[in-house]
C-alpha cells in the first residue's frame, strides 16, 4: 500500500514487516562503555520520509568510531541524519553495509532513471550512524556496490565485507598521495591499514613494528606479513635512537613516500629517513602523540607533510565519482585473483557490544582481529 505525501510516495510495508527496530547510541560524549546504551524497541511509527531505507548488515567497529563517541573525531554527516528517529539519541557507527528494501520515487520519474534500487547491496558513508538496524537516508549517503541483477543470485553479504571499502579504498588513495617513484616506508606495519597497502603497492616497501618480548609472536607476526605481500619487516625500537642505523637504511633504499598512521617518535623515524622532496603522509594517530618536523627536514630536504582522511576525501567527490571509485574498487580488488587478504574478523550481536568491546580491548596478540557487529535482529 502505498501512501502520498509531499509529492513523494511512501511505502508503509517496511515497518508492518519489521517488529522492532535496534540501535546503539550515546546522548553524551565518553567511555565508550560508559555512554554507549543498547536499544530495542517496538516504534509506533518509523516514517521513510528519506530518499532511501537501508536495512543494515554489518559494522564494524573501528578506532575512528571510538574517537567519536569520545568526542575527539568529527562526524561529516549532518546531526539529522546521525540522530535516531526513534530515540532521539547519537547512533554511534561510521560505515557500515546493507540492502536497500526501499526507495522513495517523484510521481512521475522514471525508476531507470534512480540511483539505487530495492534489493542492491550498499555501503554508507559521512558518518550517519550506522549501529542500528535500518536507517533511512537522501540516496547520496549510500552508494551501490552489488547492484541487484535480474534474474541473478543477490550478493551474499558476509562479515569481511563490512571492512573491505573502508581499508582498501584507504590504502588505494595513499598510495595515490605519494611520490610514485622510489620506495616506500610505514610504521604500524601489523595493522590492518598497513597490511592491505603493502599488498596493493608494487614498490619496495618497509613496514616497521614494535618489538615483542615473545619470540613466538614475533616469528608468527613475520610469517603473517610477509605470506601476503613483498614487505620488509624492520624493529623499530632497534631504530629510534640509534641515527646510524637511520643512516644507513637511507642510504639503502630510495624511501620518496612514507606513511605515518602512529604519531610522536615513530613519525620521527620515518621523516629521518625519507630522501629530499619526499612526501610524509599521516591518516592516523594511534599514539596520540603530535607529528613534529625539525626545521632542517623542512628548509634544507623540503620534506612534504601531508594529511588524509578517507571519509573526508569520499564526501569532497561527486555522487557520480565515489559510485564510479567503488566500482573500480570491486572490479580491482574484490573480484581479483588473488583476493585481497584482509585482516581476522570477530562478530558479535549487536546486544552483545559490552562484551564486543572488552574482547576487543583485551586482544594482545600482534595481529588483531576487527570487531564487526551483525546488525540483524534475529
Amino acid at each position: 500500500m502505498l501512501r502520498k505525501r509531499n509529492k513523494l510516495f511512501y511505502s508503509t510495508s517496511i515497518v508492518g514487516k519489521r517488529r522492532f527496530y535496534h540501535e546503539l547510541s550515546f546522548a553524551q560524549h565518553g567511555d565508550p562503555l560508559q555512554v554507549l546504551q543498547y536499544h530495542e524497541e517496538q516504534p509506533s511509527q518509523l516514517e521513510n520520509r528519506n530518499h532511501v531505507t537501508v536495512e543494515m548488515k554489518y559494522a564494524a567497529w573501528n578506532p575512528a568510531d571510538i574517537n567519536q563517541v569520545q568526542g575527539k573525531y568529527p562526524s561529516l554527516a549532518s546531526p539529522s541524519w546521525r540522530k535516531s528517529s526513534v530515540t532521539q539519541r547519537n547512533v554511534a557507527g561510521a560505515e557500515g553495509i546493507g540492502v536497500v528494501v526501499h526507495v522513495s520515487e517523484l510521481e512521475n520519474d522514471d525508476s531507470s532513471n534512480k540511483k539505487v534500487k530495492v534489493g542492491d547491496t550498499v555501503i554508507t558513508i559521512g558518518g550517519i550512524g550506522t549501529f542500528r538496524s535500518h536507517v533511512s537516508l537522501p540516496f547520496e549517503y549510500v552508494l551501490p556496490v552489488f547492484p541487484k541483477q535480474p534474474h541473478s543470485q543477490q550478493h551474499t553479504i558476509c562479515p569481511h565485507d563490512a571492512i573491505f571499502f573502508q581499508l582498501v579504498g584507504t590504502a588505494y588513495n595513499l598510495l595515490k598521495q605519494g611520490n610514485t617513484n622510489g620506495s616506500i616506508v610505514q610504521n604500524a606495519g601489523n595493522s590492518a591499514a598497513a597490511t592491505v597497502l603493502a599488498q596493493m603497492t608494487q614498490a619496495p616497501i618497509v613496514s616497521f613494528v614494535r618489538q615483542r618480548s615473545n619470540q613466538l609472536e614475533m616469528d608468527f607476526l613475520h610469517d603473517y606479513i610477509t605470506s601476503t605481500c613483498h614487505a620488509k619487516i624492520l624493529f623499530e625500537d632497534e631504530y629510534i635512537h640509534d641515527r646510524n642505523k637511520v643512516r644507513a637504511l637511507r642510504e639503502e633504499w630510495n624511501f620518496q613516500t612514507a606513511f605515518n598512521t602512529v604519531g610522536g617518535p615513530s613519525s620521527q623515524l620515518l621523516l629521518q629517513l625519507l630522501q629530499p622532496n619526499g612526501w610524509h603522509v599521516t591518516y592516523g594517530g594511534m599514539s596520540q602523540q603530535p607529528v613534529s618536523v625539525a626545521t632542517s627536514d623542512l628548509i634544507f630536504r623540503n620534506v612534504q607533510l601531508k594529511g588524509y582522511w578517507h571519509s573526508q576525501w569520499m564526501w569532497q567527490q561527486s555522487y557520480e565519482s565515489r559510485v564510479a571509485f567503488v566500482k573500480q574498487l570491486v572490479r580491482d580488488y574484490y573480484d581479483s585473483s588473488p583476493r585481497i587478504q584482509l585482516p581476522p574478523v570477530q562478530v558479535f550481536a549487536l546486544r552483545d557490544w559490552t562484551e564486543a568491546l572488552r574482547w576487543e580491548k583485551a586482544q594482545t596478540g600482534p595481529i588483531r582481529s576487527k570487531v564487526v557487529f551483525d546488525l540483524s535482529l534475529e
